[in-house]
């Protein structure tokens, strides 16, 4: 987080520029790439409606990502927001996918978090709440459903 956040939360690190956050990302990134010999990241791209100021940090983040894994020589694999909810829409029980009037269910949190979990080894969740120190679920259920697409696309 920012050391200029008004609140603070326990157990967060805070930093005061944006670039040492960023780097610090980088750095707990690649102890995983190393420890995993990761080969493959699918990655959900930021989405072209976002606005605000978390959304250049977000994509100098993206791009720095995007960098570090194509000289790691790992094979870089962006997938759209609306790929993603489109492909989570259908791990949903199939009495959830339309509305009433046949129209495709509009793919909320809540339910993103469901698709996630439907599919989830047992526990990949504990703990992952939508707010406070354990704050992450929804981004975990979106990174989840990436790489679960990429998996059902690209392995047999």
């Amino acid at each position: 987080g920012s050391q200029n956040s008004k609140t603070k939360t326990d157990g967060v690190i805070y930093f005061d520029l944006v670039i040492e956050q960023i780097d610090y990302i980088i750095k707990k990134i690649d102890e995983i790439v190393v420890e995993n010999d990761v080969k493959t990241i699918a990655i959900e791209s930021p989405s072209q409606g976002s606005f605000g100021s978390a959304l250049g940090k977000l994509l100098v983040l993206y791009g720095d990502l995007k960098t570090y894994f194509e000289n790691k020589e790992i094979e870089f694999i962006p997938y759209s927001p609306t790929a993603i909810k489109a492909f989570a829409r259908e791990l949903l029980p199939e009495e959830k996918r339309l509305t009433p009037d046949g129209k495709k269910v509009k793919m909320t949190k809540e339910l993103m978090i469901e698709a996630a979990k439907s599919q989830a080894p047992e526990g990949w969740f504990n703990g992952l709440t939508k707010s406070g120190k354990n704050k992450g679920v929804e981004d975990a259920a979106d990174t989840f459903c990436a790489g679960l697409k990429y998996i059902k696309e690209n392995i047999k």
